[in-house]
């Protein structure tokens, strides 16, 4: 089916990306629009990378502030912007 054919494709793209396997999570949300609240809210504040993961497992939205390949890096943030968030290896 086109659905394999694209998979295929989507795995040979994120081989050649860095692998960015680290978030740091700044809100944990049931519901998609609380999630997409906080996103705005720091988007606006100037954290462009902000985004949200949906954990369709947990049924959880969390919004990340950015992705990291080095788990230092996320740690350096946190602690920067005071933030009160966790790292998640993804």
């Amino acid at each position: 089916s086109g659905k394999q054919a694209n998979n295929r494709e989507n795995n040979l793209i994120k081989i050649n990306e860095p692998q960015n396997e680290y978030a740091l999570i700044i809100g944990s949300y049931n519901q998609p629009y609380n999630a997409k609240n906080l996103e705005l809210e720091m988007k606006k504040r100037g954290f462009k990378d902000c985004s949200i993961i949906s954990n369709k497992n947990l049924n959880k939205y969390w919004v990340v502030l950015k992705l990291y390949n080095n788990k230092n890096q996320a740690i350096i943030d946190r602690e920067r912007y005071l933030l009160d968030g966790w790292i998640k290896q993804l």
